[in-house]
């Protein structure tokens, strides 16, 4: 920990230019960046652990270093693609008005993450109530979730850019399209996901465990979470239209009610008051999407979000003034 928050700002200088890139539209170099980054980091963990004999210090040295080599080669790429935005220290100068801007943006994503991370905290204790077995089953079930959820993220993050990108040029229509595209997309995504892990669930948390009983708790598990992928992947697009506008309060509002408001009173509802054991902390997931969903997208039908917009392109007028 104290090597890995010591390096904090080259986290820090890698996510903000990664983030200025693709806000140019290049979402290509940050990939390849993080590929290289990730291969180096698998080497010097071998280098630093194995034959260095570090330990766990090993392995937050690699981690650290592959950081600063994505950051330094970002900051080259970023320098040389884009001349009217590279950065020059002697020219850097404090700015209160784009400073106070970053803060409306990020504060409220900031409390959102924090309030996630503490919210799965709680339900990981619930989790942990029902003994190690559905421990175990939970686990392996959240790391098949965690790469079942990447579609649905991927394209919140590409709408996001590509709603700020047209938000600033005055083209709302544009951003209409593309929050149906994405719609469409991820129906057609989950539909996948939906069928493969509710008839594979058996199968893929046996990659993890071969223990009977975890294998039939997790895949109960991704039987009734699974069918409602269309809904958690909508909720995430309508969130990144908001963030895309600048409208992160209402973002940070989804999950609060989602997290807090609905899945963990809902999980100690179904399990403590009905009795419906493990599978009412599943069922308790699909209840907060379900409720996520329904406010965003009642939320973007308001058509609020378009007045959020943060920098708009200049008029003919003021250009030729």
């Amino acid at each position: 920990m104290s090597i890995i928050l010591g390096g904090m700002l080259i986290t820090f200088g890698y996510n903000g230019v990664s983030a200025m890139l693709r806000g140019i539209g290049d979402s290509k170099t940050p990939l390849y960046l993080l590929i290289a980054a990730s291969l180096m980091n698998v080497v010097l963990d071998l280098v630093f652990v194995i034959v260095f004999h570090w330990g766990v210090a090993g392995a937050a040295w690699a981690t650290l270093i592959s950081q600063a080599f994505s950051f330094i080669t970002a900051m080259v790429i970023f320098n040389r693609t884009e001349s009217h935005m590279k950065v020059e220290l002697k020219k850097l100068s404090w700015n209160k008005e784009i400073f106070g801007s970053m803060i409306k943006i990020g504060l409220p994503t900031g409390i959102q993450q924090t309030l996630v991370s503490l919210g799965m905290m709680m339900l990981t204790r619930i989790v942990n109530e029902f003994g190690p077995a559905t421990m175990a089953a939970y686990t392996a079930a959240a790391r098949i979730d965690s790469f079942a959820s990447m579609p649905a993220m991927n394209l919140s993050q590409a709408l996001m850019t590509f709603t700020g990108q047209n938000m600033g040029a005055g083209k709302t229509e544009r951003v209409k399209k593309g929050h149906r595209a994405a719609i469409i997309m991820n129906i057609v995504i989950s539909l996948s996901i939906t069928l493969l892990v509710t008839l594979a669930g058996h199968w893929l948390i046996g990659i993890f465990t071969t223990d009977s009983v975890v294998i039939d708790i997790g895949a109960r598990y991704l039987l009734i979470v699974g069918f409602f992928y269309i809904i958690f992947g909508n909720m995430f697009i309508n969130n990144g239209v908001m963030r895309g506008a600048g409208d992160v309060f209402i973002p940070m509002i989804s999950s609060l009610l989602a997290l807090w408001i609905v899945r963990i009173p809902c999980a100690l509802l179904f399990t403590k008051v009905f009795g419906m054991g493990s599978d009412g902390i599943w069922w308790s997931i699909p209840a907060g999407w379900f409720i996520g969903f329904v406010f965003t997208t009642w939320y973007y039908r308001t058509g609020k979000w378009k007045t959020k917009v943060l920098v708009r392109r200049p008029s003919l007028a003021d250009e030729i003034e």
